[in-house]
């Protein structure tokens, strides 16, 4: 019980985080192109996480139906040239 405590604390806090970002909800809006997104997910039990996820021709995020908002992923990190 400790863990799944930590666990959903430490998702708030990711997503207290990111909450000035630019996470879309999917209630006002999905993405126009398929590919790959970050997704935020909310379980069952009201556990929100972040994971990496595909949005299909069907407009469906694969098998996670729990998606509540999504981003597009930032650029990869690229070191400095001197």
């Amino acid at each position: 019980m400790k863990s799944k405590l930590l666990i959903e604390q430490t998702a708030d806090k990711m997503i207290f985080e990111h909450e000035t970002d630019d996470w879309i909800p999917c209630s006002e809006r999905l993405p126009e192109e398929e590919g790959p997104y970050l997704l935020t997910a909310k379980t069952a039990s009201g556990i929100r996480y972040v994971r990496m996820g595909l949005l299909y021709s069907d407009g469906k995020f694969g098998n996670h139906n729990s998606v509540i908002a999504w981003m597009p992923l930032p650029e990869p990190y690229k070191e400095s040239e001197d």
